[in-house]
C-alpha cells in the first residue's frame, strides 16, 4: 500500500505490532466446490493429494505460529528451544498426507516457470483478458466461476476447451480444484492469490509417476518462517501442517505409545489424539510456554510414525536442498534424529547460506544440484531405531555441543503483542489526552457528552452487527459441518451399496455357474439324441435306397417274366393252331422240339423268380 507525498510514492513503514496473518479458515467457495464434486471425484483427487485435503477441516491457530517465530533459527532451519532443537521433517509431513512410504525413491518437483499460454493450456481455458496473470497469480473466484459452480459448464462452455462434453469438463474440474486447493491452503498468498506455477506442479503429479510434493511443502514452510521472522506479516506456507506438527510433539500421552505402521488419516484424527492437551491462549502465553519447554517434555517420535527407513543426509552434502514454490531451502535431518526415532549424535555442520535462494526470473533454479543431492540420499534402516522412541536418546557429548552453538536473539516482547494489547494502550492514551483537554476547555464538555452518547450508540449498533455476523458465521459453519457429515454418510452408503452389489454379484455368479453347468449337461444329452436320430435317419435312408433298388430289380424281373410268359403263350397258341391245321403225324414230329422249348422256357422262368434248377441225373 502506498500514499503520495512530495510528488513521489513512498512505501509505508511496517508496523511491528500488526498481527501475523495466516490462512485462518477454508474459503466457502472451496468448501462448496469440494462437497459438490461427490465421492467418486474426491477419491480421484485423493490419488494425487492423499489426506492433504483434510486440512480444510482443521481450525487454524494464528497465535502458535506467531509465537514460534521467536524460536526459529534460519541459519540451520530448526527451532531452538532451551536445551534442544526441533524441525518439521520430510517423514512427518509425508505421514500426515499419507504419501511417505519409500520417500527417498521418489523425485523432486521443480517449480519451473509457467507462461500465460501454458497456464490456459493446463486449465483448458480459452485465452481471456485477466490482468492478474501478468503478475503471476489468479483469483479463486476466477477458477470457481468456471469449474466450481454447477452451472460453470453451461455458462462458460464456449470459453472452455471441453469439446462440449460434460465428462471432459468434470475431468478438467478436478485439475482446477487441485490448483485452487494448493494455492489457497498449502502454498497460500496474501489476499487469496493463487500462484500460476501450481498448474505445472499439478500437471506433474497427474502426468508423471514417482514424484513427491512433500519437499516442496516443507521448503515453503521454512521460507515463510524465515521471512516472517524478518518482518513480513503474512505466512506464505502451510501454517495448518506446522500447527499440527508442533502440537503433536507437545502433547505427552498418558501411556506408553504402541508404535504402528499403517496409512491412515492422521490429520482428521489429530483432534481426538490431543483432545486432553490444553493449548495456551494468546501469543504471549505460547511464547512463555515455549521458553519453559525442556527435552523431557517433548514427544520425540509420533506414535503413528511409520518409517523403518528415514533420510538422514546425502552422500553429496550433509544436508538436502528442497525446492519450493518461492525458494530453495536446505534441510538438515542430522540435527533432529530424535524425531526420526534414531539416536541423536553430533551433526555434521556446514555453512548453508549460499544454498538459500529465491525463485525468480533473474535467479536460475539449481534444479540439477538439488536433484543430484537428493539422488544421493542416505537412509537409516530399522536396525538403527532406538527402544525409547517417545523420549529419544542422545550422544553423551550432544548437550555440550548444543550449548556451544550461538543462542538465538529472541524478539522483544512488544513485537508479539496481540492487537487487543495495542488497542488498550491507545485507548488509555486517548482518555488521558481527553481529560487534559477538557480541563482546559470546559465549554466543550457538553458537546463531548453528546459525541460520547453517539459513540455509545454506534458501539451498540456495531456490537449488534457483530453478533449478527457471528451468528451468520456460526450458521455457515453449521452448514459446512452438516455438509461434511452428509458427505461422510453418503460415502458410507456408497460403500454399503458396493458391498451389497458385490454380494449380489457373487450370488448371481454362483447361480449363473449352476445354470450354465445344467445347460451344458442338457446340451450334451440333446447332442446324443440328435446323433442317435441322425444315425436312425441314415439307416432309414439306406433302407429306402435298398428297397428302391430291390423294387427296380423286381420290376425288371417281372417285365422279363411277362415277356417270357408272353412268348411261351404265343408259342403254345401257335402249337394249338398248328395242331388244328396239320395232321397228327406232322404234329407229333414237332412235339419233341416244342417240349424242349417248353422245358427250357419254364426253367428259365423258374430261375428268374429265384428258383434253383437241379442238374439232370446221369
Amino acid at each position: 500500500m502506498v500514499h503520495l507525498g512530495r510528488g513521489k510514492c513512498q512505501k509505508r513503514k511496517r508496523d511491528s505490532n500488526v498481527p501475523l496473518q495466516v490462512v485462518d479458515c477454508t474459503p466457502l467457495q472451496l468448501w462448496a466446490w469440494w462437497n459438490d464434486m461427490g465421492l467418486i471425484e474426491q477419491n480421484i483427487i485423493f490419488k494425487y493429494l492423499g489426506f492433504l485435503t483434510r486440512i480444510m477441516q482443521v481450525k487454524p491457530k494464528r497465535d502458535v505460529i506467531e509465537a514460534l517465530l521467536s524460536f526459529w533459527n534460519p541459519t540451520n532451519n530448526v527451532f531452538r528451544f532451551s536445551n534442544f532443537e526441533m524441525t518439521p521433517t520430510l517423514e512427518e509431513i509425508a505421514g500426515f498426507t499419507g504419501f511417505g512410504v519409500r520417500l527417498h525413491h521418489q523425485r523432486l518437483i521443480a517449480p519451473r516457470g509457467i507462461s500465460i499460454n501454458k497456464f490456459f493450456q493446463h486449465l483448458n481455458i480459452c485465452k481471456v483478458k485477466e490482468q492478474s496473470l501478468d503478475k503471476g497469480w489468479i483469483s479463486l473466484q476466477f477458477l470457481y466461476d468456471r469449474y466450481g459452480k454447477k452451472d460453470g459448464f453451461k455458462k462458460f462452455g464456449r470459453t472452455l476447451n471441453n469439446k462440449g462434453s460434460f465428462e471432459t469438463w468434470k475431468e478438467h474440474r478436478r485439475f482446477a480444484f487441485m490448483v485452487a486447493f494448493l494455492g489457497t491452503m498449502v502454498f497460500s498468498r496474501r489476499g487469496g492469490k493463487i500462484n500460476i506455477l501450481l498448474t505445472g506442479v499439478v500437471n506433474v503429479l497427474i502426468e508423471k509417476k514417482n514424484y513427491t510434493i512433500v519437499p516442496m511443502i516443507l521448503a515453503d514452510i521454512y521460507r515463510a518462517l524465515t521471512v516472517c521472522q524478518k518482518g513480513k506479516r503474512f505466512f506464505e506456507g502451510c501454517n495448518i501442517l506446522l500447527q499440527l506438527w508442533i502440537v503433536e510433539h507437545l502433547y505427552r500421552p498418558p501411556t506408553v505409545a504402541r508404535f504402528i505402521q499403517d496409512r491412515s488419516d492422521y490429520i482428521t484424527s489429530h483432534a481426538k489424539r490431543v483432545e486432553k492437551y490444553r493449548c495456551p491462549e494468546g501469543v504471549n502465553a505460547w511464547v512463555e510456554h515455549f521458553r519453559s519447554l525442556t527435552e523431557d517434555r517433548i514427544t520425540w517420535n509420533y506414535p503413528w510414525f511409520p518409517w523403518v527407513e528415514v533420510i538422514h543426509m546425502s552422500s553429496v552434502r550433509p544436508f538436502l536442498l528442497l525446492m519450493g514454490i518461492r525458494g530453495v531451502q536446505p534441510y538438515v535431518p542430522l540435527r533432529v534424529l530424535r524425531q526420526l526415532g534414531r539416536r541423536q549424535v553430533l551433526p555434521i555442520t556446514e555453512d548453508m547460506k549460499d544454498f538459500v535462494s529465491e525463485v525468480g526470473p533473474e535467479v536460475p533454479l539449481p534444479e540439477g544440484l538439488a536433484q543430484r543431492i537428493w539422488d544421493g540420499c542416505l537412509v537409516m534402516g530399522i536396525g538403527t531405531m532406538v527402544k525409547e522412541r517417545h523420549t529419544g536418546e542422545t550422544h553423551p557429548e550432544y548437550s555440550n555441543w548444543l550449548k556451544q552453538q550461538p543462542q538465538l536473539q529472541v524478539r522483544p516482547e512488544r513485537s508479539v503483542k496481540e492487537p487487543i494489547d495495542h488497542e488498550a494502550e491507545m485507548k488509555i492514551k486517548i482518555e488521558l489526552a481527553m481529560r487534559d483537554y477538557l480541563a482546559e476547555n470546559q465549554e466543550l464538555r457538553a458537546n463531548l457528552e453528546l459525541a460520547r452518547a453517539a459513540l455509545t450508540q454506534q458501539q451498540a449498533e456495531f456490537e449488534e452487527e457483530r453478533a449478527k455476523a457471528t451468528q451468520r458465521e456460526t450458521l455457515l459453519r453449521g452448514q459446512v459441518d452438516l455438509a461434511t457429515i452428509r458427505g461422510a454418510q453418503v460415502a458410507e452408503l456408497a460403500v454399503s451399496r458396493q458391498q451389497q452389489l458385490r454380494t449380489c454379484d457373487q450370488k448371481s455368479q454362483i447361480d449363473f455357474d449352476q445354470e450354465r453347468a445344467q445347460w451344458i449337461r442338457e446340451r450334451g444329452r440333446l447332442r446324443e439324441k440328435i446323433e442317435s436320430v441322425s444315425t436312425q435317419e441314415r439307416r432309414a435312408r439306406e433302407m429306402v435306397v435298398s428297397r428302391d433298388q430291390q423294387i427296380r430289380r423286381w420290376n425288371q424281373t417281372c417285365n422279363s417274366l411277362c415277356s417270357k410268359v408272353r412268348c411261351l403263350a404265343d408259342r403254345t397258341a401257335q402249337m394249338g393252331l398248328d395242331y388244328q391245321e396239320r395232321n397228327h403225324e406232322q404234329f407229333l414230329a414237332e412235339v419233341p422240339e416244342f417240349a424242349e422249348y417248353l422245358m427250357n422256357s419254364v426253367q428259365d422262368i423258374y430261375q428268374s423268380v429265384g428258383g434253383r434248377v437241379r442238374p439232370p441225373s446221369p
